[in-house]
């Protein structure tokens, strides 16, 4: 995985854009050898096992942790969106690092447990990024309000055909990326994982447009 930042100076809604490139195993032209994918799967048990020894959901609680440790923008912040958020991970690290009393809403397909101090909405109740049901929970709970952080973590149930999975994924960016323009506040932050697919550079160049 590798993590770079964007920052542009244009006058648009969104100021600071964060990207996670994941380069995903079947871009490979050849599958890794055993002792390669043994490796791996330690590295992943490792982390894996942190993160429950911490009480986080998942091990992606510590990409966004490696991120704000970086550019320390969660402890400055009071209202965040965190789109496609389950299991959870991200929320629970927003909720510990932000101030008391900030606004966290979590929005997923699935319905996801509890966290204190986080509002959270699965398909049914309005958590599809994709749907207009979407927005206009949004518009609800915030009031008129801009958010000072869009996060988005999300990926498609990824299976054997990677351009599949990659268009899926690509979908995703371009909606929260919709939608950080329309909930982030000028200079905010928004954050996203991208598949380092066929697709990356134009899907790179239509988000910073965006923020135009």
């Amino acid at each position: 995985k590798k993590v770079k930042s964007v920052v542009t100076k244009s006058e648009g809604k969104l100021h600071h854009l964060i990207v996670a490139a994941v380069d995903h195993p079947y871009i490979h032209p050849t599958m890794p050898s055993k002792k390669k994918r043994d490796d791996q799967q330690k590295r992943n048990d490792k982390w894996y096992k942190l993160a429950k020894a911490q009480g986080y959901r998942s091990r992606a609680a510590f990409k966004l942790t490696q991120l704000n440790k970086k550019y320390n923008f969660l402890e400055n912040s009071t209202t965040l969106l965190d789109l496609c958020a389950a299991p959870g991970g991200w929320c629970q690290v927003a909720s510990k690092y932000m101030p008391q009393s900030s606004q966290i809403i979590g929005l997923d397909l699935l319905q996801m447990r509890p966290i204190p101090g986080v509002t959270m909405y699965d398909e049914f109740s309005g958590g599809d990024i994709m749907s207009s049901k979407c927005r206009s929970v949004l518009k609800r709970d915030l009031k008129g309000k801009k958010a000072d952080v869009v996060l988005h973590d999300g990926a498609p149930n990824v299976g054997g055909a990677w351009s599949k999975d990659a268009y899926g994924q690509s979908e995703l960016v371009l909606m929260s990326c919709k939608l950080a323009c329309e909930f982030l506040k000028k200079g905010g932050i928004f954050i996203t994982k991208v598949f380092r697919s066929s697709d990356y550079n134009s899907l790179m160049w239509v988000s910073i447009k965006y923020q135009k």
